[in-house]
């Protein structure tokens, strides 16, 4: 292969790449935020689903997925598409998507694992385990584990800032060591472990 034919390959890739982040990802975040703000209302509408302690986690799974398409997917789909980058050209976007597009990324782990945990404890054999789960019990969990998160994650508002919405690793190491960790149990072993 010629060097003229592998930069026109490495030119194709890219217009190909392009379109998928920009208008394809778009596509996927109206058809997202559709499917999410129906789940929303279904589930607050009905008076059954309402009393239900899982309604709750499944309301807070489909509002953590809204925060996560239009806070991280929605600026690189627009800066594949227009070349603007949004993030570097506000500071409270990116202050605002590296806080709450972390925070909603793992929060949609935790309501789907809480999610399941109630199921289970409902439809145990035991009525103790029965007992355990009720409305103001899930609305106590969901409110101090969203708290919990959006403490671990303020740093990220913190050090994410200035021209190119960067963050220099002298200032964070520590940070950075400790999220390491967090990466690895709560997205890959925490949520193995309860599914």
């Amino acid at each position: 292969m010629s060097n003229a034919a592998e930069k026109d390959e490495i030119l194709r890739l890219q217009s190909i790449a392009k379109f998928l982040d920009g208008y394809v990802i778009l596509a996927l975040i109206v058809i997202g935020t559709i499917g999410n703000v129906t789940n929303i209302i279904v589930f607050l509408r009905h008076r059954s689903l309402r009393r239900m302690s899982n309604c709750i986690f499944l309301i807070m799974f489909s509002i953590s997925n809204l925060t996560s398409l239009w806070s991280s997917r929605f600026p690189r789909s627009i800066l594949a598409i227009t070349s603007i980058d949004v993030l570097a050209a506000s500071i409270f976007y990116c202050k605002f998507r590296w806080l709450f597009g972390r925070w909603s990324f793992y929060m949609s782990y935790i309501y789907l694992c809480l999610s399941c945990i109630d199921r289970y404890l409902n439809t145990s054999r035991h009525e103790t385990f029965r007992r355990l789960v009720s409305f103001k019990r899930a609305v106590f969990v969901t409110v101090l584990i969203s708290l919990i998160y959006f403490i671990i994650f303020v740093p990220d508002a913190v050090y994410y800032s200035g021209y190119e919405c960067t963050a220099s690793s002298s200032d964070r190491a520590i940070y950075q060591r400790f999220i390491n960790y967090f990466n690895l149990v709560m997205c890959s072993t925490v949520p193995m472990v309860i599914l």
